[in-house]
């Protein structure tokens, strides 16, 4: 018996727990985001909770993919855009929050972002981790952060100005 629930925890750590997502070097687990396939996510991730023939944001995107209970999002490139359908955007909840689409929850990302951003920092405590990077700063709830081919969207909540969600873009499909 103890065996056994030994061996499920080290799973659990493995495939929750032990995600990893790097906003400097734009990488889950050290892979390196813009390059995902599904094929390859969810081989990392394991079996999405839900998924979308197409995404409903952009005209040459395709495929979404969902892990409510790892708070996660994706959002692949078209075939026409990029043959391989490689990733477009990932977001990442650090909240609990309703999917109204799917009814169901995102629950808060279980996993670590590096640069050890949580859901209890607040936008002031933010804005020095991205000092070395352009970026969009002037608003109260939000800052836009340009690098490399990745376009990063850090949301606050309006009013207490605490992180709730990160997002990044990416732009053209990379060569």
């Amino acid at each position: 018996m103890k065996t056994i629930i030994f061996v499920l925890m080290l799973f659990l750590a493995s495939t929750v727990i032990g995600q990893t997502i790097d906003l400097y070097k734009l990488t889950l687990n050290d892979s390196i985001l813009c390059n995902l396939t599904i094929d390859q996510l969810t081989n990392m991730l394991g079996r999405p909770s839900a998924v979308a023939k197409s995404n409903r944001w952009n005209v040459n995107s395709g495929p979404e993919v969902f892990y409510h209970n790892k708070g996660l999002e994706f959002g692949f490139w078209d075939k026409k855009s990029d043959k391989r359908q490689r990733l477009l955007y990932i977001t990442v909840h650090l909240t609990k929050i309703w999917d109204e689409n799917y009814n169901e929850f995102y629950y808060p990302f279980p996993g670590k972002v590096f640069p050890n951003l949580d859901a209890n920092m607040k936008y002031l405590t933010i804005l020095p981790l991205f000092n070395n990077y352009p970026r969009d700063d002037r608003h109260n709830d939000w800052i836009s952060v340009s690098n490399g081919p990745g376009y990063i969207t850090i949301k606050c909540e309006e009013l207490t100005k605490f992180l709730d969600e990160i997002t990044i873009h990416f732009g053209d499909p990379q060569p």
